[in-house]
């Protein structure tokens, strides 16, 4: 049975705050830079539905076309408060594994459920989601998404050759993991 976590209806709350604390510094950057972005994923769906978060969402995910993250992960350097915030990206801090940023509270404490041996800072985020364009062709797309299954699994393979639930799965994740990051970046 997978492993889960609980947090109480107060806790949500405060994570939820937390995480209306950096979009909104997402916002504060992006109206002085001029960049364009869209909050994404439950996040939209929650600003829409609920006026807010998904009651029982514990995440926010804001998208950026490739430019604009581009844009956006620059301005950050100059921006960002350094004593309230930081930001991740792969190509900026060892360890990182995803493909996407995130935005974090400094000063805060939350781990996601099996991310706890992960060799990078912790805490309120938010996820930051470049979007690339995809191919017209069928064929070519296909191949386009494979590559992005294909990059996520790498990217998941710290973790999953630890928490998957079939051994043969971990067999390949163990192996996947061998892969030297750089080479995937």
């Amino acid at each position: 049975m997978p492993a889960e976590y609980y947090m109480t209806p107060d806790e949500l709350r405060r994570l939820q705050l937390q995480q209306q604390e950096l979009i909104a510094e997402v916002d504060r950057i992006c109206k002085k830079h001029g960049i364009r972005y869209q909050m994404v994923g439950g996040t939209m769906l929650g600003a829409i539905r609920h006026k807010g978060y998904i009651p029982w969402d514990d995440d926010a995910d804001i998208g950026f076309l490739r430019e604009e993250y581009e844009k956006f992960r620059a301005a950050c350097k100059t921006e960002l408060d350094p004593e309230k915030y930081y930001m991740q990206d792969l190509r900026d801090v060892p360890g990182y594994r995803w493909g996407y940023g995130k935005l974090r509270r400094k000063g805060t404490a939350f781990v996601r459920l099996h991310q706890e041996q992960m060799p990078y800072g912790m805490g309120v985020s938010i996820d930051l989601m470049p979007f690339d364009s995809v191919p017209d062709g069928a064929l070519a797309r296909r191949w386009h998404h494979f590559k992005c299954y294909a990059y996520r699994k790498f990217f998941w393979s710290h973790i999953g050759k630890d928490t998957a639930n079939h051994v043969w799965e971990r067999i390949i994740y163990t192996l996947m993991d061998l892969v030297p990051m750089a080479t995937l970046v």
